[in-house]
């Protein structure tokens, strides 16, 4: 039977960041990317790190043993990635921490397959807040364009100000900004990883543990993300909400009282509606309502 580094394909430019450190004073922004069998919406991400007018970028690829031509397209851009690999893993944030041994820069960024970034000089911008963001700031962060899945419409953004995050709850754990959309200084990484125990809430795990720190925030959109996977499916909230109460358990977070009980209504009400009505029918009665709201639908958008 093979070993994990013999079942391992990889390639990648992989350029001298070394050599790169003594021609510029400008950081080197590391973006993540973990994929499995993302053939049909990858090529979204290849042209819009291709196309970004900031040079210092090293994008890394984490393939989990992709069978439906991820592979290939990943052979066939190895000249926009500095370094892919492919093997079996335990999921994406095995993935990540995978990913994170060959990091080369200064702030790390994750995002999925089918994101963009927003604009060609998105990480120009970006990076003239990083180059004086450490060591004051050890997380930079901006704001999500979230679209729909399959007609990539514009449906509404997320992350605000710091300071509004203060002291504000969202389901049962502190409100957080959209984690595609933060850079992590690398000195992060040094004693902290991302715990694999959770399939599902990993990232919020990871900046629940940093909440005593000042999260600096640029106020404009990061990136473009599709609504989908598992966050973004009713099943998906329920098994997150399971896993964010283990969550804050192990952090020794405590949840006030009325956090508590709204929270754990919404749960059951889902897990009943699902129960009742099928999966399907209780999202687009959800979307329904939000629409009478006048509020974006956030299951049945296309």
């Amino acid at each position: 039977m093979q070993s994990i580094n013999e079942q391992r394909q990889q390639g990648g430019q992989q350029r001298d960041w070394d050599k790169v450190r003594t021609q510029t004073d400008m950081p080197i922004i590391t973006i993540i990317t973990s994929t499995y069998n993302v053939a049909r919406d990858l090529h979204w991400t290849i042209n819009s790190i291709n196309n970004q007018t900031y040079p210092n970028v090293q994008w890394i690829v984490a393939d989990g043993a992709s069978d439906d031509g991820t592979v290939e397209l990943l052979k066939q851009h190895s000249d926009v990635i500095d370094y892919w690999f492919s093997e079996p893993d335990t999921g994406i944030y095995d993935a990540w921490n995978k990913a994170l041994q060959h990091v080369k820069g200064d702030w790390v960024q994750f995002i999925g397959a089918g994101d963009e970034l927003y604009e060609t000089n998105t990480l120009e911008k970006v990076a003239s807040y990083l180059k004086d963001a450490y060591p004051k700031y050890e997380l930079v962060y901006g704001q999500v364009m979230h679209i729909s899945e399959k007609g990539r419409k514009e449906l509404y953004v997320s992350g605000e100000s710091w300071e509004r995050y203060q002291g504000k709850w969202e389901g049962n754990r502190p409100r957080l900004p959209p984690h595609p959309a933060i850079f992590h200084n690398k000195n992060m990484f040094i004693k902290q990883q991302f715990d694999t125990g959770f399939k599902i809430v990993s990232d919020s795990h990871f900046l629940l543990q940093n909440l005593d720190k000042s999260f600096l925030y640029v106020p404009f959109i990061i990136n473009l993300m599709p609504l989908g996977g598992i966050s973004a499916t009713i099943s998906g909230i329920i098994a997150s909400y399971e896993e964010l109460n283990d969550a804050v358990k192990k952090l020794s977070i405590k949840i006030p009282l009325s956090i508590k009980v709204k929270g754990y209504m919404r749960y059951q009400v889902s897990k009943q509606g699902v129960k009742l009505l099928s999966e399907e029918r209780y999202v687009r009665l959800l979307d329904f309502v939000k629409g009478l709201r006048g509020k974006p639908k956030a299951f049945t958008e296309n």
